[in-house]
């Protein structure tokens, strides 16, 4: 996967001259740090993966665990199920939010303090693990229409598909730390280096963890699908699902028919494509707040600098069309509409590469409800001038969007 797969930011950094080499021996010093085995949710996962769990039974896991118990709650009263009454005991929640996504939350849960961790890289880390929530999510629905993995299983690989690169960000970090003697770097070097390491700290997560088959071979022969034998099918639906997620966050164009022919290669029906197409944004959002992913603020030393688009001028009247944004929980003026997207001026910033939900409006007409990636943010005089793109548009919204801009240029 090249670089230009992954991020809208360039970066400027001093890095030491041997970086490659000083990752090397820290992966064979095994002194890359990898976070404590998320014991709780592997036991859930592998329940699950029998059959024959009941709510009971898994509460009485989850009670082991007083993060996952609160993640599990949050999940049960947010915006997603908007039910009268709270959900005020594990089992409540369980009975109201079903088994799915479980092994997900419950991984998220553990991570948090792995992926919430400050640094100069934090924003590269957290994007990383958005995008292997939002891939535990559409690995789920198109496993459960084939037969090379189960839909549990295909969840667990998906979400710890990119961890690899999680810890060659971490590692990347711990080198830096240690060195004095620098040299700057470009973003498709930072991506490069990463890359070059997925495979190999991917499987040293698998063998800390001792993870069962086949995660273990997904996350083992991720560059080497025929090495994992009995399991290459698997390895291959997961590289072709991270690869789908990865043109999500990245061009809301894509057409979906694209994406319908990389999952039917790998033993997954149009169905479940579009299955998992509308799942994912509400799913995708309800993950990362049940698990109270509260990123953190970039550190004063970080080496990110983002995308920022050219100054916008309103291409509009005032008023005519508004966006609601989930995040803020605010009306935002909207500016300018291209074809994918949209530019709004805010009081207040937007980290870039963050999903959130929107309510698009023209005035007079009834609000289209959106999911979108802030793709970048400039301050604006005294406002930010915010452009968002969509996020997993099914054709139909699309549709929706493009009458809607059509009426917009045609009232400026």
């Amino acid at each position: 996967m090249g670089a230009d797969d992954f991020f809208a930011v360039e970066m400027d950094v001093s890095l030491p001259l041997d970086i490659d080499e000083a990752i090397v021996e820290l992966i064979a010093a095994d002194k890359v740090k990898v976070p404590p085995v998320p014991a709780v949710a592997f036991q859930l996962q592998r329940m699950l993966s029998e059959g024959n769990a009941s709510v009971s039974s898994v509460a009485d896991v989850i009670a082991r665990d007083q993060g996952l118990c609160a993640a599990v709650l949050r999940a049960a009263n947010g915006s997603r199920f908007a039910a009268a009454k709270p959900a005020t005991s594990v089992p409540a929640a369980l009975a109201r939010i079903g088994f799915k996504d479980l092994v997900a939350l419950a991984i998220g849960s553990a991570m948090s303090g792995t992926v919430n961790t400050g640094g100069p890289l934090s924003d590269v880390r957290r994007v990383l693990w958005q995008r292997g929530l939002a891939a535990s999510v559409f690995a789920r629905e198109v496993a459960g229409s084939g037969k090379v993995l189960d839909s549990d299983t295909a969840q667990l690989c998906g979400l710890l598909y990119d961890f690899g690169r999680i810890m060659a960000v971490s590692a990347v970090e711990q080198v830096i730390a240690d060195h004095d003697e620098a040299r700057a770097l470009t973003l498709n070097d930072w991506l490069d280096v990463i890359s070059r390491y997925h495979a190999e700290l991917s499987a040293a997560v698998a063998a800390k963890w001792e993870l069962p088959s086949p995660v273990r071979e997904v996350l083992t022969y991720l560059d080497d699908p025929d090495g994992a034998g009995p399991h290459r099918d698997a390895v291959r639906l997961i590289r072709t699902v991270s690869r789908i997620v990865d043109h999500l966050f990245r061009d809301p164009g894509l057409p979906t028919s694209l994406l319908e022919g990389l999952v039917a290669g790998e033993c997954a029906s149009k169905a479940a494509c579009d299955k998992a197409l509308a799942r994912l944004p509400t799913s995708f959002l309800a993950l990362v707040d049940a698990a109270k992913m509260q990123f953190p603020a970039r550190s004063p030393t970080t080496w990110i600098q983002d995308n920022i688009h050219d100054a916008v001028e309103p291409a509009m009247p005032a008023g005519v069309a508004t966006a609601w944004v989930q995040s803020t929980g605010t009306d935002h003026p909207v500016v300018q509409v291209q074809r994918n997207g949209f530019f709004i001026l805010s009081e207040n910033p937007l980290e870039p590469n963050f999903v959130t939900e929107v309510r698009f409006a023209i005035q007079g007409e009834q609000p289209l409800p959106l999911f979108c990636t802030v793709k970048s943010c400039r301050l604006q005089g005294r406002l930010h001038s915010i452009e968002f793109q969509l996020f997993c548009a099914s054709a139909q919204v699309k549709r929706d969007f493009w009458a809607a801009s059509r009426v917009l240029e045609q009232s400026a």
